[in-house]
């Protein structure tokens, strides 16, 4: 019989204690998480009322697994968050005054083509900027 079957059997039965079982929970979450998440995410869900016995070796393990099931959003800050914030606006004024958005997004290009020093932030940038421009003006966006 394969390893995971049996791994399901006793997981689906009350043999296992609190402890063993969580272990067993984590240990399949970290198998499956290297080759399929939507497989893995299961194992995970169960996991989450018994992540508190888990021993003090496993917990390095069950923090990256946190990364992996849950990853946090990051804030865009400074030069990014700006740009964003004027290509937003551009964006909402669209349906009121489409050649002023477009203006605003005519603004936000310029500023990300003068910074080529730029490294961080601005792969997002771009591709926010063309969807907006996709949503106002679908020609304009085929030059990008």
């Amino acid at each position: 019989m394969d390893p995971l079957e049996l791994a399901d059997q006793a997981l689906a039965g009350d043999a296992l204690k609190p402890k063993a079982r969580a272990q067993l929970l984590l240990q399949l979450s970290q198998i499956w998480s290297l080759f399929d998440l939507d497989r893995a995410r299961p194992y995970w869900e169960k996991l989450q009322p018994l992540a508190d016995r888990l021993e003090d070796a496993s917990l390095e393990t069950y923090r990256w697994l946190q990364g992996v099931f849950e990853p946090k959003a990051i804030e865009p800050k400074g030069l990014t968050a700006e740009l964003l914030q004027v290509i937003q606006a551009g964006a909402e004024e669209g349906g009121t005054d489409p050649e002023a958005a477009k203006a605003k997004l005519r603004e936000a290009e310029a500023r990300l083509r003068r910074c080529w020093w730029w490294p961080f932030g601005r792969k997002a940038a771009w591709s926010i900027l063309v969807e907006k421009w996709s949503e106002l003006d679908r020609v304009a966006t085929i030059a990008y």
